[in-house]
């Protein structure tokens, strides 16, 4: 019963942040992801120079076959792209946008599965998830379609898409009968 509560919870959470970044997305899409891409650039400078550290610390034979000296130089490169020019990746981010679009499609998709275990599996509440997974396929379908032109309204839909989402999750968490992961 406990790991059914916690599986709940942790679809809760998930939920909840959800619905708070798409909060923040349709109040400041912009300045919202600026924060986003410099606290990427910011990890990606730290992993680069621990992947620098890595290839010192290591022998020669084992820094050549490991090629951590590359994974620095790309790391420091993105990570201060990201943090120098956050308006060129915010530019980019269209692209990004459609990506995102297939990131919800993939989920879709994993929630298709989970609809059809649940039929398979005899389970009841399966159409909780077939409903999430409908709503995941569609938001993506529409996302992928780029039905604006700017960014910011590209990121205030993106908003509205999690918020969406998150509240049917939290549905299915609750009422659909979700097995704990």
């Amino acid at each position: 019963m406990k790991e059914k509560l916690r599986g709940k919870s942790q679809w809760i959470i998930m939920g909840i942040l959800e619905i708070l970044i798409g909060i923040l997305l349709l109040v400041n899409p912009v300045y919202f992801t600026a924060g986003i891409v410099i606290a990427a650039g910011i990890l990606l400078i730290l992993g680069g120079l621990m992947n620098g550290y890595r290839y010192f610390k290591a022998s020669p034979a084992v820094a050549e076959r490991e090629r951590t000296l590359v994974l620095c130089l790309m790391g420091l490169a993105l990570g201060v792209l990201c943090v120098a020019g956050t308006r060129q990746v915010i530019a980019a981010f269209p692209v990004l946008t459609a990506l995102y679009g297939v990131a919800i499609l993939f989920g879709g998709f994993c929630k298709v599965q989970l609809t059809v275990d649940g039929i398979r599996n005899e389970r009841k509440g399966w159409g909780w998830p077939a409903l999430s997974a409908a709503l995941s396929i569609a938001l993506a379908v529409v996302i992928l379609c780029r039905p604006f032109a700017t960014t910011v309204a590209i990121w205030r839909f993106t908003g509205i898409t999690l918020i969406v989402e998150a509240v049917v999750d939290a549905l299915t968490a609750l009422i659909g009968g979700r097995r704990a992961a």
